[in-house]
C-alpha cells in the first residue's frame, strides 16, 4: 500500500518547450518539500532525508541523513542549502558535496515540551541567513562562513 504522502518523482514543466518530465527518485521520500536552484532540486523529507536531484538528467547529486526530524523548506544561494528544525536549529549544507558544514544550537526556549505545527523557512538577505525558532526568537548568522556558527 503506497502512502498518499510519499515523494516518487519530481515533475518539472518547461512553459517555453510545453513539456512536462517525471524523473523516479531512487528513493521515496516522506512529505517532502523542496526548492530549485540552477537546475537542481534540493528535497528535505520528514524524518531527516535530505537529497539534491539534477533535474535534467533526473539523477540523484547527492543525499544527506540530518538529526532534523521536522524541518523548513530547504532554501539555497547557490552555495550552501539551508534548513531550519523544529527545535529551532539552523544547518547549512555544502550544495555541492551534501555535507553539513554548520550548525546553530538549538533554541526551545522555556516552552521547550510544545511543538510548532510548522517550521519556518530561512531567508537569505545580505549576505546573512534569518531564521526563526520556537522559542520566539529571530536570528540572523553569516552566510558566508556557516562553519563558524
Amino acid at each position: 500500500m503506497r502512502s498518499p504522502s510519499s515523494t516518487r518523482a519530481l515533475v518539472g514543466y518547461s512553459p517555453r518547450a510545453g513539456e512536462t518530465r517525471r524523473s523516479p527518485l531512487t528513493v521515496r521520500l516522506q512529505e517532502a518539500h523542496g526548492t530549485v536552484h540552477d537546475g537542481v532540486a534540493y528535497l528535505m523529507a520528514v524524518g531527516g532525508a535530505l537529497e539534491a536531484v539534477d533535474l535534467g538528467s533526473g539523477k540523484r547529486l547527492w543525499s544527506l541523513q540530518t538529526s532534523v526530524s521536522r524541518a523548513s523548506v530547504p532554501v539555497t544561494d547557490g552555495r550552501h542549502v539551508y534548513v531550519g528544525s523544529a527545535d529551532g536549529r539552523l544547518l547549512a549544507v555544502d550544495a555541492r558535496r551534501g555535507t553539513l558544514v554548520g550548525q546553530t544550537p538549538a533554541r526551545l526556549g522555556a516552552r521547550g515540551d510544545r511543538v510548532a505545527a510548522s517550521v519556518p523557512a530561512p531567508v537569505l538577505a545580505g549576505g546573512r541567513v534569518y531564521a526563526g525558532a520556537p522559542d520566539g526568537a529571530v536570528f540572523a548568522v553569516d552566510g558566508s562562513g556557516p562553519s563558524t556558527w
